[in-house]
């Protein structure tokens, strides 16, 4: 009686084995759910987030504090300038760009100062998005 239980309970455990593979899956043209690879939980290098990005806004002004209007303006940081294109200084003397967040940005006027004015070269710090370039008389000799 021993001896057939035995025999009985061996058998029970291979028909198991068997059935779910012996514990070694079979080899298959397509993996199955239990061969695939379960997505990472480790926290990645890159954030998955995209950067955050500012609305920022040039302001051009003569010294009199009058708008200066269609002065084409850029930001810049010391590798690259995003030029405000295709829109000028309007009405207000304002362009508005959307950018990647950067603290480094300056505005800077893109090519000339209206005729008879200039501006610093080295550029102007962006305050909560916003810089304003007053632009300066030139003095004539």
């Amino acid at each position: 009686m021993k001896k057939l239980l035995t025999i009985l309970m061996c058998c029970s455990l291979l028909l198991g084995l068997a059935a779910c593979g012996g514990g070694n899956p079979a080899p298959s043209a397509t993996p199955s759910v239990e061969q695939s690879v379960a997505p990472s939980t480790a926290p990645s290098a890159q954030p998955s987030e995209t950067p955050a990005e500012t609305a920022y806004t040039i302001i051009v002004l003569y010294p009199d504090g009058t708008p200066a209007v269609g002065v084409m303006v850029q930001a810049c940081n010391d590798t690259n300038c995003y030029p405000f294109l295709p829109n000028a200084t309007d009405a207000n003397g304002s362009a508005t760009k959307t950018l990647a967040t950067d603290s480094t940005l300056v505005a800077k006027l893109m090519g000339e100062a209206p005729a008879g004015y200039t501006a610093n070269a080295e550029g102007y710090p962006f305050i909560n998005g916003v810089a304003t370039i007053t632009l300066t008389e030139v003095q004539t000799v």
